[in-house]
């Protein structure tokens, strides 16, 4: 029996090793979506994540070398983040061996850590559950203006993708073809959207 697994709600790649990612491959994954949602190493202090950005490349590179399809989390606006900051996350998305990857807005969900601290900043919180979307900039937390984290959005999505050698090792990796056409599609609405 042929079996396909993916993890779609991403993992904790910087405590996955070798021996791990081997057992998972046997077992029939093809992909592992993995959480970064930051490069930057104050905002994983911030929101307490604290991932070992270093060790995450590293497994990201042999997830990829061992023919699993990856993915990237990552999220724009946190509180007090500067320009810098952004350009950290870009950076490391655009190093990595990352086939794709997911850029968003900061939604801060009541009852979350994220959501007091902002609280606590003296920022007023409006939150409406039915106009959740996280490619919209409009509540906005961080040092930027708007419409510079959106753009900061757009620069992420079309420095990552417009690499044709990233597309053409997903491309090889995809076990359904069909999908890349929807990848494609998905960029293009991104890429225009902010």
């Amino acid at each position: 029996m042929k079996i396909f697994l993916s993890f779609p709600n991403a993992v904790r790649g910087d405590i996955m090793d070798k021996e791990l990612l081997s057992s998972l491959k046997d077992a029939g994954a093809y992909k592992i979506n993995y959480a970064i949602e930051t490069a930057s190493p104050r905002l994983q202090k911030l929101v307490k994540k604290n991932l070992n950005l270093d060790r995450l490349q590293e497994i990201i590179t042999e997830t990829n070398r061992m023919n699993i399809l990856t993915h990237g989390f990552f999220m724009m606006g946190f509180p007090t983040e500067t320009a810098e900051e952004v350009e950290m996350t870009i950076d490391f998305a655009v190093k990595s061996k990352l086939n794709t990857a997911g850029f968003y807005a900061l939604n801060p969900f009541p009852e979350t850590e994220i959501y007091d601290q902002i609280k606590a900043l003296g920022i007023d919180l409006d939150f409406n559950w039915g106009k959740i979307n996280y490619l919209d900039t409009k509540l906005n937390v961080s040092s930027m203006t708007s419409e510079q984290l959106a753009k900061y959005m757009r620069k992420a999505n079309l420095k990552f993708y417009l690499n044709p050698g990233r597309t053409l090792n997903t491309l090889k990796l995809l076990p359904n073809k069909k999908q890349l056409i929807k990848m494609i599609s998905l960029f293009l609405k991104r890429a225009v959207k902010s």
